[in-house]
């Protein structure tokens, strides 16, 4: 196998175009039959998991920063007639914890920030028979795509890897995170523990803007899940670390 030479690497330029364009970093549009999006993929702004959520705004109320965090994907459970929030995003064009040069909050940047400059893994489409495509976002040099020339899963992760980096690891935990929470939205229906709409959006959104709110990890506070420590495993990296281990 035949991986990218030292100096074919992705390095930051630390020019804050990602910091600065929030809304055009590569969001794409799909379709949807549970989670539903809030906002039109052109108002998106820095997707945030509920932890990142709460961390972020403490350290916005701290500084006396106006930081708008609002709901980004949700469902609506007609059992409980409440809308579960899976998702949060920064909702401003300009990250307001950048400063010219400089992450004012860079020890405790969101997964999407750390993962930059993929939005996503591409490892899981081996799972379905299909090879990841290269997605270009803001400062991702067209190189980037020979990773993306793997016969297998592990091959591609080594590329990846190389090429990427650290931000490759993160992608990995960040699709983990999504898979958790697909594959639980299903138990949980399974078990009749919700009742999920099923499309289309315009009902879900309808039902979102008159609903009580709950965040997703809560509802599984609520049954009896021990949060804390999922959310410190996935705030970490073990799972990416040991994916191929």
């Amino acid at each position: 196998m035949q991986l990218p030479v030292a100096d074919e690497r992705f390095e930051c330029c630390r020019c804050g175009a990602c910091c600065t364009n929030i809304r055009k970093l590569g969001t794409e549009s799909r379709e949807q039959k549970v989670i539903f999006r809030v906002p039109d993929d052109s108002e998106i702004g820095l997707p945030l998991w509920q932890w990142e959520t709460e961390q972020l705004q403490r350290i916005a109320d701290e500084r006396n920063i106006n930081a708008i965090i609002e709901p980004l994907q949700f469902f609506f459970d007609k059992k409980s007639q409440r809308a579960v929030i899976v998702s949060w995003h920064l909702n401003h064009g300009s990250c307001v914890f950048y400063r010219p040069g400089e992450c004012t909050v860079y020890e405790n940047r969101p997964h999407v920030c750390r993962m930059f400059p993929l939005i996503r893994s591409g490892v899981f489409e081996f799972k379905f028979n299909r090879k990841p495509t290269f997605v270009k976002t803001l400062c991702n040099s067209n190189f980037g795509e020979k990773a993306y020339d793997a016969e297998n899963a592990k091959e591609f992760a080594a590329k990846m890897k190389a090429y990427y980096g650290n931000s490759f690891d993160v992608a990995v935990q960040n699709d983990f995170i999504n898979y958790f929470i697909a594959t639980k939205i299903k138990e949980l229906a399974e078990k009749r523990i919700i009742d999920p709409v099923i499309s289309p959006r315009e009902l879900a959104l309808r039902r979102f803007e008159k609903s009580g709110k709950i965040g997703f990890f809560d509802l599984l506070k609520e049954n009896g899940a021990d949060t804390e420590q999922l959310i410190a495993s996935f705030r970490s990296l073990r799972d990416a670390e040991s994916l191929f281990q």
